[in-house]
């Protein structure tokens, strides 16, 4: 693991180099490092693979777990880099939301409420740095939703309905892969927004159950993985980690009022 400098529109800032065949441990501390900077005290729970499609229940679960975790940010790793702007569009301008890109280079403050990670080769450490994450393109049928890096990561997941596209590609091994990762009990289903908020508040409101369930699905899913030779160095690139900027448990609340006037995504 190595610092380094790199210029932004802020001046340059500290950042953390990680390849993608380091053990999980320096993940781990990667993590650390990106929590820091994200904010320690605060709640955080990741969204990966999303298509724009899913952003409407993404704002809809947000706004419901905002009342109980106040504080709370959502980060965002679309599906495809091509889908950034079209997810921001919807967030900021049509949601109403307070959104940084993770590009621009500003970091996350207090404020923010939803962090986009619209630059690739980073995921990883971001997982690494959530309470507990949303499995994308589950709540579509299109792409796939694999669970597979948040399990490595040692976070406890929930996912739609869906696991694999109609159309396209399949992977054998992805339902298998869930189901083993369902009944280990780091991974939870939900069918709607208003189940992925439940089941993400009941991982957000505890922090030993979450992550006791994490480390439950990473020893499953390694369980499931046949032993593979670490990548060739260079593959993945080198994960560049930007460090600048920078807060009840009980049933969920099912039918708590919307506190978020603005929100008119369809």
């Amino acid at each position: 693991m190595a610092f380094r400098e790199r210029p932004s529109q802020a001046g340059p800032g500290p950042t953390l180099e990680i390849r993608e065949n380091q053990p999980l441990d320096r993940y781990r501390l990667a993590g650390r490092a990106v929590r820091e900077a994200l904010g320690r005290q605060r709640r955080v729970w990741i969204a990966t693979g999303i298509h724009p499609e899913e952003v409407a229940a993404l704002a809809t679960a947000f706004i419901r777990l905002e009342s109980r975790h106040p504080g709370m940010l959502l980060v965002i790793a679309p599906e495809r880099p091509g889908q950034c702007s079209t997810i921001y569009a919807r967030l900021r301008i049509e949601g109403g939301f307070q959104v940084r890109r993770h590009s621009d280079g500003h970091g996350c403050d207090a404020g923010t409420q939803i962090y986009l990670l619209d630059t690739p080769g980073e995921l990883r450490a971001f997982q690494a740095a959530a309470d507990a994450a949303f499995i994308g393109s589950s709540f579509v049928t299109a792409g796939v939703a694999d669970p597979t890096g948040p399990a490595m990561a040692g976070v406890p997941m929930v996912m739609g309905p869906y696991a694999e596209a109609d159309e396209g590609a399949h992977d054998p091994g992805i339902q298998a892969r869930v189901q083993r990762l369902v009944q280990s009990g780091g991974l939870r289903r939900a069918c709607d927004p208003l189940e992925l908020s439940a089941a993400l508040d009941g991982l957000l409101v505890d922090g030993q159950l979450s992550r006791a369930l994490g480390e439950c699905a990473r020893r499953a899913l390694e369980a499931s993985l046949p032993a593979s030779p670490a990548p060739a160095p260079g593959a993945a690139g080198h994960r560049a980690l930007a460090q600048r900027g920078l807060g009840s448990a009980g049933p969920f609340p099912v039918n708590c009022p919307d506190t978020h006037p603005n929100v008119v995504l369809q």
